[in-house]
């Protein structure tokens, strides 16, 4: 605190805080900070905890676990299975996983034609030409 000629303190200026983050290359995309974030080999992409861990979830399904839920619309299997009910008549929701920005993304049935249509959306341009998208 500083002081002038009659005494009465007076604050300080306080100085700008600078706050560091980093986009998740993840299918999230969400901005983190740098210690959330794990290096995907050596080009540099980096994805969040999250992500890491959804991925870890589609291996582990690949394997023959059971999903907690989607990734994308972060619903869970007990809501899947309630809604599965009126679509599929065995009653269970389909899920599939996907490779989505240079990992494994766990994905319900509607989000999975979601990514598909996206697919063919790009399947005749420039982008899914350099993509190799088929």
């Amino acid at each position: 605190m500083t002081t002038d000629d009659d005494r009465t303190p007076k604050p300080k200026p306080l100085a700008p805080v600078l706050v560091m983050a980093e986009r998740c290359h993840g299918p999230c995309g969400r901005q983190r900070p740098p210690a959330e974030l794990v290096s995907l080999g050596t080009g540099g992409a980096k994805i969040c905890w999250d992500c890491w861990a959804w991925h870890e979830k589609a291996l582990q399904m690949l394997a023959g676990a059971m999903p907690p839920g989607c990734q994308n619309c972060l619903k869970s299997m007990e809501t899947l299975r309630r809604e599965a009910n009126a679509v599929f008549p065995d009653g269970e929701p389909r899920m599939y996983v996907h490779p989505l920005e240079g990992i494994y993304a766990v994905l319900c049935w509607v989000c999975s034609d979601q990514v598909v249509r996206a697919t063919n959306l790009y399947r005749d341009t420039q982008y899914g030409w350099d993509q190799k998208l088929k």
